[in-house]
C-alpha cells in the first residue's frame, strides 16, 4: 500500500509539473525552439493556401529590382485567397511532414503548397550536417507531454545520426547504388562518374587542369546522378503528406522547383538531364495519380537566372522566382473552387 501511495504521488508531482510548465514556460520555449510550429499554431486559421518552402522561396539577387518571394508572388495574383507562408532553409518532405501535424486540426487550411526540391533527395542532402538541427527544432511540437519534450530536448534526444555515421552513408551510397544510366556508359556510380570528371576532364589551353570547371561538374553529379525510387526517405515522407491531406480532405500541391539543366547538360551531358527529367517523370506520375496537384517547373528557369552561378542550388532571380510563381498561381486559380 505504502508504495502504491508513493507511485501515486509521484504520477501526481508529474502532473502538476506539466501543467505549471504549459502555464509557465511552454510558449515561450517552443517560440524560441520551434518557431516555424509556433507559427504554425497561430496562422492555420487565417490562411486559404498555406505554403512551405525552404531558400528557394525567399532567396534574392542583390540586383533584384522586386523584392518578392515566390509565395508572396503568387499570393498577388490571388488577392481573393489568404496566403501564409513558411520557408526554412535546407528543409524538405519530411520536415514538412511534421509541420503538418502541428497544425490546428480544427482549422486546417483549404489548400497546401509543398515545395519539391528534386536535390533534398540525394544522398547528400538526406545525410546533411544540417540535419540534426533540423529535427532538433521539431523536438518541443511532438505530441508527448510538453515537459517530457523540454527534458528530451535538453539532453540533444531527436533523431539524428552522428557526423561520422551519416557522412559513411553518403559515401557508401555513391559507392554501391547503381545508376540507370545506358548501358554503354561507362560511369555507373555516383563515386565512378565523380572520380571520372575530377582526374583532368577539363583542361586549360595550357594543358593543366581547368579546376573551376571540375569542381562545378562534380557538384552537378553528386547533386543530381540518383533515380528515385519508393523506398527513397523523401518519397516515403512525400506519401505520408499526401494520406495526411487525404484525411484531412484538403487540396494538396507538390511544387516541383526549377533545377539548371542548362548547366547540368553542358558540364555533364545527357546522362546526367536524363536522371533528371526521369526522377521529375516519377513524382509527377505517382502523385498526379494519388489527387495531387503536381506543378512542373523544372525546366521553367533560365541557365542565366539562376543566381549561384557556381554552385547547385536553387535560388533564382526575380525572372526565376516570377516565372516559377505565374504557373504556381495559374494553376491554382484553375483548379481551386473561390474561397
Amino acid at each position: 500500500m505504502r508504495h502504491v501511495k508513493t507511485i501515486a504521488i509521484f504520477f501526481a508531482a508529474l502532473i502538476l509539473m506539466e501543467v505549471l510548465y504549459r502555464i509557465t514556460s511552454f510558449t515561450s520555449d517552443l517560440k524560441k525552439f520551434s518557431p516555424e510550429q509556433y507559427r504554425l499554431l497561430h496562422i492555420s486559421d487565417s490562411a486559404d493556401i498555406l505554403f512551405f518552402g525552404e531558400s528557394s522561396n525567399t532567396t534574392f539577387a542583390p540586383y533584384d529590382s522586386i523584392p518578392y518571394s515566390i509565395a508572396e508572388l503568387a499570393a498577388q495574383q490571388m488577392p481573393a485567397w489568404r496566403w501564409k507562408s513558411i520557408t526554412k532553409h535546407a528543409s524538405h518532405a519530411g520536415i514538412y511532414k511534421q509541420w503538418l501535424n502541428a497544425l490546428n486540426p480544427k482549422s486546417v487550411p483549404a489548400c497546401i503548397v509543398i515545395t519539391v526540391n528534386l536535390r533534398s533527395c540525394n544522398a547528400d542532402w538526406r545525410y546533411s550536417a544540417l540535419e540534426p538541427a533540423l529535427q532538433q527544432a521539431l523536438v518541443m511540437g511532438k505530441a508527448r507531454p510538453r515537459l517530457l519534450n523540454r527534458f528530451l530536448l535538453a539532453l540533444g534526444f531527436y533523431p539524428h545520426l552522428s557526423e561520422r555515421l551519416a557522412q559513411k552513408a553518403k559515401l557508401t551510397e555513391w559507392d554501391t547504388t547503381c545508376l540507370p544510366v545506358s548501358k554503354n556508359y561507362p560511369y555507373k556510380t555516383v563515386r565512378a562518374w565523380d572520380d571520372a570528371f575530377a582526374n583532368g576532364y577539363y583542361c586549360k589551353p595550357d594543358g593543366s587542369w581547368d579546376m573551376d570547371k571540375i569542381q562545378l561538374a562534380c557538384h552537378y553529379i553528386k547533386s543530381y546522378a540518383f533515380a528515385l525510387h519508393a523506398e527513397n526517405s523523401r518519397i516515403k515522407d512525400l506519401d505520408a503528406i499526401v494520406q495526411w491531406a487525404q484525411i484531412k480532405k484538403c487540396t494538396l500541391v507538390f511544387n516541383i522547383m526549377a533545377e539548371n539543366l542548362n548547366y547540368a547538360e553542358t558540364l555533364v551531358g545527357p546522362e546526367l538531364t536524363r536522371l533528371m527529367r526521369f526522377n521529375r517523370d516519377f513524382i509527377v506520375k505517382r502523385y498526379s495519380t494519388k489527387g495531387v496537384l503536381v506543378i512542373d517547373h523544372l525546366e521553367s528557369v533560365k541557365g542565366a537566372d539562376y543566381i549561384d552561378q557556381n554552385w547547385t542550388t536553387e535560388h533564382y532571380n526575380q525572372n526565376g522566382r516570377i516565372a516559377i510563381a505565374k504557373k504556381l498561381s495559374q494553376v491554382l486559380l484553375k483548379n481551386l473552387l473561390n474561397p
